[in-house]
């Protein structure tokens, strides 16, 4: 494929052919990469947003420009968007976002294939310079339980939000004083500004207070047994391990405040002291679904381990927070869950063979994959450790 922009000579750098100009490897910046991050040397990447935007506010600004300019005929609906962010107001306000976020920062931070268990850890960095944004946004992290950022046992499937809710209406209101503030001159920039307006924040925070002292969620799947149906019945589940959990700071007001809306709750009293209570469900299960406060944490459990797990909730405040989102999957008990549930429902028989078949792979799969996303002072990091349990 040729765009006829120095294309032999791109070719010749890309075959190892001919050198650049300058090397990766000259600029320092790979290295100087390595120690800021703590990254292994196998894996280490950049995307320069700075030179991003270079090659669409420009023309000849790098490569990226020139390769775009070669194009864009070919992209006639792209023509008139390239042409607005060509002019110099678009150009000048890019840059400036682009100083702020300078660079998107990835690679490995362990690699160890022959341990036992072996494992590959990765991060990814959007690098943010603004440190009044990068404050308002660590003022909404919430709180995420230690059962989903490191459990003693691997769940089959859990995972956690930390938000919290009462800053989010502070936090839109700082961000949209700040936006109004800045003298934008592109014009897709000034339509976003001009959108942005105090009803949208007001509608926030009506929404908000209505989850008082709300600063994270959380659920963890220990285990699921599904009883044996007939084909095309859904099947019911014979017992479960599952525990769900709300980080707020009143638990007893949230479940007073939610029987006002739900009448069938209404009577429902649960004692500070952590004592379960059975709950009242619209359908009959063969295992108790059971409801406590543990500290500064509802909970809503079925299972032996869910029940350690919600009451050991209680020794955990909700200032020790842990990221933003987080996840914990073991890829073999997940999708071997859902072959079992998808095996009740009909489906034609060639495609119900060949369903098996990839749940049965997937199995076997010895992977187990925990995920954590945050917002720190670099900007905004997602780590993601993968984990073989062969």
């Amino acid at each position: 494929f040729d765009i006829a922009v120095d294309s032999e000579q791109t070719l010749a750098v890309a075959l190892g052919q001919q050198k650049p100009e300058k090397t990766l490897a000259e600029t320092g910046r790979v290295e100087a990469l390595q120690k800021q991050y703590s990254l292994h040397p196998s894996f280490i990447g950049y995307l320069d947003h700075q030179q991003l935007i270079t090659g669409l506010t420009t023309k000849e600004g790098n490569s990226i420009a020139r390769m775009i300019q070669t194009l864009a005929p070919q992209q006639q609906a792209a023509g008139g968007l390239l042409e607005e962010l060509q002019t110099e107001g678009c150009r000048n306000d890019l840059e400036k976002i682009g100083k702020n976020w300078p660079q998107t920062v990835f690679g490995y931070t362990a690699l160890e294939l022959a341990a036992n268990p072996s494992r590959i850890d990765s991060l990814l960095v959007i690098e943010n310079k603004d440190n009044d944004l990068l404050d308002s946004l660590q003022s909404i992290r919430g709180f995420i339980p230690q059962y989903v950022t490191d459990p003693a046992e691997s769940p089959v499937v859990a995972a956690g939000i930390g938000l919290n809710l009462e800053k989010i209406p502070s936090f839109l209101s700082e961000r949209r004083t700040a936006l109004a503030q800045k003298q934008y001159s592109c014009s897709f920039l000034k339509e976003m500004q001009e959108n942005t307006s105090p009803q949208q924040s007001a509608a926030v925070a009506m929404m908000s207070g209505m989850a008082p002292g709300v600063q994270g969620l959380a659920f963890s799947l220990l285990s699921l047994d599904l009883e044996a149906t007939e084909a095309g019945k859904t099947p019911m589940p014979k017992s479960i391990d599952a525990l769900v959990s709300l980080a707020v700071k009143n638990p007893t007001s949230l479940v007073q405040m939610i029987g006002a809306f739900f009448p069938p709750l209404a009577q429902l009293q649960l004692p500070a002291d952590g004592s379960p209570v059975q709950l009242p469900l619209p359908v009959q299960l063969p295992f108790p679904v059971m409801a406590a406060i543990n500290g500064s944490h509802l909970t809503v459990y079925a299972g032996e381990k869910s029940q350690a797990l919600a009451e050991g909730l209680r020794s955990e405040a909700l200032d020790a927070s842990r990221g933003l989102v987080a996840t914990d999957i073991d890829y073999g008990e997940y999708y071997g869950l859902i072959g079992d549930t998808l095996a009740g429902f009909e489906v034609p028989e060639a495609q119900q063979e060949e369903a098996k078949a990839v749940f049965k792979a997937m199995k076997n799969a010895k992977l187990h994959l925990q995920m954590n996303m945050d917002l720190t002072g670099r900007g905004i990091e997602v780590k993601v450790d993968m984990i073989s349990t062969e």
